[in-house]
């Protein structure tokens, strides 16, 4: 294995441990609010996927549930976390894009996580995405 490739294994490597770690504070959270977080920004539960930055102050700033909103080891336009949430409180899911690993029929770089997701969630931009196998 090159150089570079082994930066590719380990910022894919990142990115589930990151997408962990936001999964298990979003569960505390659901535990002890009966609720996933709905942020008040507006549109923020259109099911087109936002930033992670929507989570910060209900999970990092007033609870602590995590010390800080992860971000992709690239975070650029391509290379961020998406969260989407359904306006109830029952419901979200996080996208993530590696880099090297593939997923689902459509062997995608990309692929959802979450609890009750809907169907439509990013289908604007990004038809049929795979479910993440971890």
């Amino acid at each position: 294995v090159n150089v570079s490739q082994a930066r590719v294994q380990a910022r894919d490597t990142r990115r589930k441990a990151d997408i962990a770690s936001i999964k298990n504070a979003l569960e505390s959270y659901y535990q002890k609010n009966t609720k996933y977080p709905v942020p008040s920004t507006p549109g923020a539960c259109d099911g087109k996927g936002r930033s992670l930055d929507l989570l910060k102050n209900t999970l990092v700033t007033d609870t602590q549930y995590l010390p800080a909103i992860p971000t992709d080891p690239i975070n650029d336009s391509t290379h961020a976390y998406d969260y989407v949430c359904g306006a109830d409180g029952e419901s979200y899911g996080l996208r993530v894009i590696f880099e090297n690993e593939k997923f689902g029929q459509e062997n995608t770089n990309y692929c959802k996580t979450g609890i009750n997701m809907d169907s439509t969630w990013w289908m604007t931009t990004i038809p049929a995405t795979p479910d993440c196998p971890f």
